[in-house]
């Protein structure tokens, strides 16, 4: 379960750090639009995988997780895809660090 919330923390991280800048290269835009919160997802049921969208604040529904651009991140019981790679055509991404203590990172790696 502690993998489950490093991949999330991480995936966060991402998600926040691919925004981009307003038209006036000021990061205001960026700082209004983080927000701060809580969402419960219900991904319990084995059949059906549960997306979410930052964008929206909210589970969306969708038909195609390979062809979409309206998700960021799946949740199917303990599973958990990001729309990047082969799971999606969105530009969020992972990475695994192996074991490493969750306290201890802070930034994810350039590389």
């Amino acid at each position: 379960m502690r993998k489950f919330y490093i991949l999330l923390a991480v995936c966060s991280i991402m998600v926040l750090f691919s925004c981009s800048k307003d038209e006036e290269g000021s990061d205001n835009h960026l700082q209004e639009q983080l927000v701060s919160g809580t969402v419960t997802i219900n991904a319990s049921a084995y059949d059906k995988w549960v997306y979410f969208s930052f964008d929206s604040g909210k589970v969306v529904e969708i038909d195609n997780f390979k062809n979409s651009m309206n998700w960021d991140i799946g949740f199917h019981r303990m599973d958990v895809r990001v729309n990047c790679g082969e799971s999606g055509p969105g530009q969020g991404g992972t990475i695994l660090l192996g074991k490493v203590d969750f306290d201890t990172v802070s930034v994810a790696p350039a590389s």
